[in-house]
């Protein structure tokens, strides 16, 4: 445990969520060596299940115990023999242990739609929520620990995403919900800025811990007055295949699919200076007839009634056919006169045509906040802290209000340090995943001797949005291959030997840094 003034526990732990006195190993038969495990105080878990206050289990070869959110364990008794430790468990099988056990994976399974797990966009967002688990509860600890009164929750949604003929697949997306208690708003965090903001709270609580100054950094836990998504509504731009206006009255729904408020848009047919023309003059019955003209379209976005709740300024993002859109912000009420106008014109083809028949325009409503959500005037020294910590922080000296300019470089080089490494970890699965996605599509390909441009351009759409060199390098290889002929690829073993070789140093090299950065992250 962490111990106090007057415990000195055997096996020292530090952190969030570790109490004085968390756990005791106990020795409980000496002929036959068997241990036993004592659960006294915080969170205990043994084989994925959480021990009850004052619960004794035993201990068996290659158990997984964890203390708190921080600290995770495997158990290896000295008298099963050599350890080997390609038979013992990951700390990703021990996650996901746990993460079973807590009902998380059902849970967001389910909310992905797909209970069994097999759908690869499901398997994708279920590897994402055993990754961020442990983040959650630990930021609820830091929560709990600074009395913030903020929760933190995991929670599956569904991202639209625009196929190559502008129909949309709604792919299942892990977020993290944060509820304020105090204001009852409630906000949804990206992998990427949740985990940030953990290792913010970790790195202020052990700064704290050690006694160093964190006057001045960002409170980790505020929302600030960054723009946050309220809600969307979609609109169809089908009439306008056929020169018609349309005019709708849109539900802009939350993440909760909840009524957040209602937009008045509007789409009119024009001419390229923006002159309204009247419909009954440029109806067309086949919209094939448009195909080689112009089609120029007002589109307005002229009112926002009913929003339930309080924002400083609201704003609208949309996208037609690649232009994306930002109205200007406009002061936040219950009603708002927005007054957006924005002209389209576009050379009709085939491509247009799709996406005014089968796309939709999602238009977005953004707010910002009166005031930082979840600010604190300051953090001080959280309660476990305050009751244990006093005694030994005044021993190492470390609370000298005159600490070096050099200690002080130290620990922000230190905190750098972390944030990338833990960065990296969170990206490496999604980045193997695409490797691994890319290399079926390729092998598919290949073995049915399909090589089109349509395979080398979904391999490409697989690679590059990873952003990585090793990714762009293994799309330059692959998209290199069209010079040399894609129908004779599959005939050619030399040459597809070398791609494949090619993606499999690729993946390779990747599981080699993931590896690392896990063991520096451990």
């Amino acid at each position: 445990g962490a111990g106090g003034d007057d415990q000195a526990p055997d096996v020292p732990l530090s952190g969030v969520g570790v109490a004085a006195r968390h756990a005791r190993v106990l020795r409980a038969d000496s002929e036959q060596g068997r241990y036993e495990l004592e659960h006294m105080e915080g969170t205990v878990t043994h084989n994925g299940g959480t021990m009850s206050a004052g619960a004794r289990v035993q201990l068996r070869h290659a158990d997984r115990v964890s203390f708190g959110p921080q600290h995770l364990f495997i158990f290896v008794d000295p008298a099963s023999g050599p350890v080997i430790e390609s038979k013992l468990p990951t700390h990703d099988e021990a996650e996901k242990e746990i993460a079973v056990a807590m009902g998380v994976t059902s849970q967001i399974a389910g909310a992905a739609g797909g209970g069994n797990g097999h759908n690869r966009h499901v398997r994708a967002v279920l590897d994402d929520a055993v990754s961020l688990l442990p983040l959650v509860v630990e930021a609820n600890h830091y929560s709990e620990e600074w009395e913030r009164g903020i929760q933190f929750a995991l929670r599956s949604l569904t991202v639209p995403h625009v196929q190559p003929d502008w129909s949309e697949l709604l792919e299942p997306r892990i977020m993290v919900r944060v509820k304020y208690g105090e204001t009852g708003v409630a906000r949804m965090w990206d992998e990427e800025k949740f985990a940030r903001r953990v290792i913010a709270m970790r790195d202020r609580y052990e700064s704290l811990e050690e006694g160093l100054e964190t006057v001045g950094e960002a409170d980790p836990f505020a929302e600030g007055n960054e723009p946050v998504l309220v809600g969307e509504a979609t609109l169809s731009l089908a009439s306008l295949a056929y020169r018609m206006e349309l005019s709708e009255q849109l539900s802009v729904l939350d993440y909760k699919n909840a009524v957040e408020g209602s937009v008045y848009v509007n789409a009119l047919p024009c001419t390229a200076d923006g002159k309204v023309l009247d419909v009954n003059d440029i109806f067309v019955e086949d919209p094939q007839e448009l195909l080689g003209s112009s089609l120029a379209f007002q589109f307005h976005i002229d009112e926002l009634r009913g929003i339930k709740r309080s924002y400083k300024t609201v704003f609208f993002r949309y996208s037609i056919y690649r232009q994306q859109v930002e109205t200007d912000p406009k002061i936040a009420g219950i009603n708002v006169q927005v007054n957006h106008r924005k002209v389209f014109s576009v050379t009709v083809d085939e491509q247009f045509l799709e996406f005014l028949t089968n796309a939709s325009v999602r238009v977005q409503l953004w707010g910002t906040q009166a005031t930082d959500v979840g600010a604190a005037t300051a953090l001080n020294k959280p309660r476990a802290m305050q009751r244990h910590l006093s005694a030994s922080v005044a021993e190492t000296g470390l609370n000298d209000a005159n600490q070096s300019g050099a200690q002080a470089a130290a620990q922000s080089t230190i905190r750098a340090l972390r944030a990338e490494v833990a960065r990296e970890k969170l990206t490496k699965r999604r980045l193997l995943r695409k490797m691994a996605s890319a290399e079926r599509v390729l092998k598919n390909a290949v073995d049915a001797g399909e090589c089109t441009d349509d395979t080398f351009s979904a391999v490409q759409k697989h690679l590059l949005p990873g952003g990585k060199t090793k990714i762009k390098a293994a799309s330059r290889v692959i998209m290199a291959s069209r010079r040399y002929g894609l129908a004779k690829l599959a005939e050619d073993p030399k040459r597809k030997a070398r791609i494949g070789n090619t993606l499999s140093r690729i993946k390779s090299d990747s599981t080699a840094e993931d590896a690392s950065a896990a063991c520096v992250v451990q």
